[in-house]
């Protein structure tokens, strides 16, 4: 089953439901918290549904974020060249 960019746009215009959500269970006073939770890293979002992935930054993303998102989107281009040929 293949999906365009209409087919990707509606299903988030649907809105949450069948869609992953993370729930603390202890407050934060920020994003950054947010994402560190259990010592993890987090990248993203990433957008999919698309013929190609996009990339996303928030608004205020601090330098580590960027350089993470950045070294995803060149192993994402790598392997769609390899797949290209």
């Amino acid at each position: 089953m293949s999906y365009d960019r209409e087919d990707a746009l509606d299903y988030h215009a649907r809105g949450r439901p069948g869609k992953i959500a993370v729930v603390p269970t202890k407050p934060l006073d920020n994003q950054r918290e947010l994402n560190h939770l259990g010592g993890a890293t987090a990248i993203g979002p990433i957008l999919v549904g698309m013929r190609l992935p996009v990339h996303v930054l928030e608004e205020g993303a601090e330098v580590q974020d960027i350089v993470n998102m950045a070294a995803v989107a060149v192993i994402d281009a790598q392997q769609y060249e390899a797949a290209s040929h």
